[in-house]
């Protein structure tokens, strides 16, 4: 099997069971196990169960990086762009359950923090970069900040897809995401539209 081939099928348990799990739940050993593969083999590619587990959170922001350059290709409004790309990132989080994510919070923290800063980066500097575009293209208003308007839906993102929100409020990362920008999207666009 192709390095390449191998690699990609050990991302692919292993963020399923990372994201399903958590980090103190899944074992090197049960890795290798349901890859049928040797210990040697995947610690030629990762160190430590915490190098894989980064792996993981940079594929899995890499696959939403190839999201947004796919929906930069697409001929439709800026609008809808930033309306798919907050969707189908709203699917990828949705994946992760909220007990795999307080687990790698509490006993990963640099993990989860590793997992947050990526998520804030990718969100706002994408949303910016779309907010710009539909600025440019007259979608959206002149008289306000795509930094400000990127950095309120992020805010709300963050505030509103909290463990504890979502939990007593039984919302989901999509029906979260999709008032957000009906909300903050709408105020945004420009009168001439």
């Amino acid at each position: 099997m192709g390095k390449e081939k191998t690699y990609k099928r050990i991302i692919e348990l292993s963020t399923q069971k990372f994201f399903s799990s958590g980090f103190s739940k899944i074992s090197m050993d049960e890795i290798v196990k349901e890859l049928g593969m040797s210990k040697a083999t995947i610690y030629r590619y990762y160190n430590s169960k915490s190098e894989l587990c980064s792996a993981v959170i940079n594929n899995f922001f890499g696959e939403i990086e190839s999201i947004i350059f796919e929906l930069k290709e697409q001929n439709i409004s800026t609008y809808d762009r930033i309306y798919l790309f907050m969707e189908k990132l709203s699917i990828k989080l949705d994946a992760i359950s909220i007990q795999a994510a307080n687990d790698i919070e509490t006993t990963a923290p640099y993990l989860y923090k590793e997992f947050m800063d990526k998520r804030k980066k990718v969100i706002l500097d994408n949303l910016a970069s779309l907010l710009d575009e539909g600025k440019k293209s007259g979608e959206f208003r002149s008289d306000i900040s795509e930094v400000l308007v990127a950095n309120m839906i992020f805010a709300s993102v963050s505030r509103l897809s909290s463990k504890e929100f979502m939990i007593n409020n039984n919302f989901s990362y999509s029906e979260i995401l999709r008032g957000i920008l009906n909300v903050i999207i709408e105020g945004y666009m420009s009168k001439d539209i």
